[in-house]
């Protein structure tokens, strides 16, 4: 029941955009703790949410907040498709803030340690 009412609250800040689009930001953080709780069980390993708020257009605000959940989402699922979203981003992306923050979420969060074996922990990686 709460799900519907989160999309509508997401498409209503699309047409109607809020300072900062900060509605937006509260939906997507929300909606990554559902996912992190297994409360969505369609696909608990689709992040694509977060990835589509990545792109160009968005507020400056709703990319960092995606960036972050992202960077969650890589630690907790060990995703090398959405590491690479990232690492595309910070190579990439126009923006001298969104590459920053994208560093500055990676660093706050490593994904493996040295001695810890770990999916992402290769040599392409490295």
């Amino acid at each position: 029941q709460i799900l519907p009412k989160i999309v509508s609250l997401l498409n209503i800040d699309k047409k109607m955009p809020s300072y900062q689009q900060i509605v937006s930001s509260a939906c997507l953080r929300f909606i990554a703790k559902l996912i992190r709780h297994r409360h969505i069980m369609d696909s608990p390993k689709d992040s694509s949410i977060f990835s589509a708020h990545l792109k160009k257009g968005q507020s400056l605000h709703v990319r960092c907040t995606a960036i972050q959940q992202l960077a969650r989402f890589v630690k907790n699922e060990n995703s090398e498709r959405d590491l690479n979203t990232l690492l595309s981003l910070v190579e990439f992306d126009t923006s001298a803030m969104i590459r920053s923050y994208a560093i500055q979420q990676l660093y706050k969060l490593p994904l493996f340690t040295r001695h810890q074996d770990c999916l992402l922990n290769t040599l392409h990686l490295v």
